[in-house]
């Protein structure tokens, strides 16, 4: 199976061509100190509080602009026609 060998390599160029994050904007996101012990481990996590029911609404708001980030990035990257066409072609419609 030469195919997915070759997809994998055009995957990884088109990856190089990613401008640098700087020229992103990344959002930002709270951090609240969560400490906790699971296991005898200590855990600290500042964004245990994205996993409460009661932040959803926060964390909905949270995803969409990572979501419209993600785009933005994808938007960026060329000649994605043709690697999304060599991938119909070895995969099909899934």
């Amino acid at each position: 199976m030469k195919k997915p060998s070759i997809l994998f390599g055009i995957l990884i160029s088109f990856l190089f061509c990613i401008p640098a994050k700087s020229q992103f904007a990344y959002p930002t996101v709270r951090k609240v100190p969560f400490d906790t012990i699971l296991f005898h481990q200590n855990i600290s996590d500042e964004y245990y509080w994205m996993s409460r029911k009661e932040n959803e609404a926060e964390m909905l708001e949270f995803s969409k602009k990572q979501g419209k980030l993600t785009q933005q990035v994808l938007d960026s990257v060329t000649g994605t026609e043709i690697l999304g066409q060599q991938l119909y072609e070895v995969f099909g419609e899934i």
